[in-house]
């Protein structure tokens, strides 16, 4: 038997690399809220191994993210999955270039503190997920 979702659709599965313990637990919780499959790792590195073995629909990786960055994980998916959506997490205020966003894969920003209603907006642009109580416009 197949895993049962809150949500009308498949559960969405999701790779957080993060290595803030903080961020972490947040993200665990709201994710878990939003009827989403949570793998975690700490480091890019460790992000692509599992990346390499398994499918999501999108990864949250935070910018700095150690061993590799979260830009490399985005260039990754871009090469290797590119179905896969990629945001970064970052606390950075300044502007990041979008055309180095644009070439490298990255789909969006998530600011920290990460915010449960940022995140359910990001994960709803991406085509096919849908998350525990819908869709905006089903509200």
């Amino acid at each position: 038997m197949g895993q049962e979702s809150l949500n009308d659709g498949p559960i969405p599965r999701i790779l957080v690399i993060e290595d803030d313990p903080a961020t972490t637990e947040m993200l665990k919780k709201d994710l878990g809220l939003l009827g989403c499959a949570v793998t975690f790792t700490a480091t890019a590195e460790e992000g692509i191994a599992v990346l390499s073995k398994d499918s999501f629909n999108a990864v949250l990786t935070d910018l700095c993210a150690r061993i590799g960055g979260g830009r490399s994980v985005a260039q990754w998916i871009k090469k290797n999955n590119p179905s896969t959506k990629c945001f970064l997490i970052t606390s950075w205020k300044g502007d990041l270039d979008q055309r180095f966003l644009d070439r490298d894969g990255v789909t969006g920003i998530i600011q920290k503190p990460v915010l449960l209603g940022q995140v359910r907006e990001k994960l709803l642009s991406v085509e096919g997920i849908t998350l525990a109580g819908g869709r905006p416009e089903d509200a």
